[in-house]
């Protein structure tokens, strides 16, 4: 399914990110306000000392999510853009083949001889 290919180039693409900023070390402090409950949630679920790690994780993969959403929503709009053009255009054809086909009908009446 495409979906999947397409998410697991997405994980690839976070684990790249990820691998990318240990690689580079470049860090910055970030001073921000967490509810307490996600707070008590955090110290109980990530290792000590990895909180930092923990929060970028997740914020990669919502920023991660939010592309592949646009993405797709992007992709959406064009199919949609598409498809109204291909209707128009078939409509115009439909017209032509209509018309051809009575061509064609018209020509093969006058080869075939009438019965008597």
């Amino acid at each position: 399914m495409q979906l999947d290919k397409y998410e697991k180039q997405t994980e690839q693409d976070l684990l790249i990110l990820l691998r990318s900023q240990e690689m580079i070390g470049k860090t910055q402090r970030v001073g921000f306000t967490l509810p307490r409950l996600i707070v008590k949630i955090l110290n109980k679920i990530s290792k000590p000392g990895e909180k930092s790690r923990f929060v970028t994780e997740a914020i990669a993969e919502k920023i991660t999510k939010e592309q592949r959403e646009k993405h797709f929503q992007k992709l959406s709009d064009e199919y949609a853009k598409l498809a109204k053009k291909e209707a128009k255009i078939a409509e115009e054809w439909f017209s032509l083949e209509e018309e051809a086909q009575g061509l064609y009908e018209k020509e093969a009446n006058k080869k075939t001889p009438k019965k008597r």
